[in-house]
């Protein structure tokens, strides 16, 4: 009996313990979050028209990485101005997804070029090379 127990108690805790998030890599189009909310998400590359409104009135943005499904995760720390630029555009996102809150902690940004290849267009890190030519964090550089 006493073998039986503590392997069980161990099992127990090991499932209770709460997912911590984990890095990972998640492709898909920047859509608003009460667009996706309420059901009204547009198709990547779609639409864009209307983008500037949507964008104008969302407070929030998510990665829409299963359209079928409504499979989306809240982009938490990255700039709004800058998710609101990439409103219905394919968009690839690095760093670590937190399954329970279904957010993702943004430490880089791509968006897909014409050719199908990926461009930087944000980081988490100030001192990324997308920033060193940039007039506007000159001065963080010290130049």
């Amino acid at each position: 009996m006493k073998k039986l127990l503590v392997p069980t108690i161990l099992g127990v805790l090991f499932l209770l313990t709460p997912v911590f998030a984990m890095a990972a890599t998640i492709t898909g189009s920047v859509q608003g979050y009460n667009s996706v909310a309420q059901g009204m998400a547009s198709p990547a590359g779609k639409d864009a028209h209307i983008s500037a409104h949507v964008a104008a009135v969302e407070s929030a943005f998510v990665i829409l990485a299963d359209t079928a499904k409504g499979k989306h995760y809240l982009i938490q720390n990255a700039d709004r101005a800058i998710l609101a630029g990439l409103l219905n555009q394919q968009v690839k996102v690095d760093g670590d997804v937190d399954t329970a809150t279904e957010s993702i902690d943004a430490k880089e940004i791509y968006t897909q070029a014409s050719d199908k290849s990926w461009k930087k267009i944000w980081s988490s890190n100030m001192k990324d090379d997308i920033y060193r030519d940039n007039p506007n964090v000159r001065s963080l550089f010290g130049r």
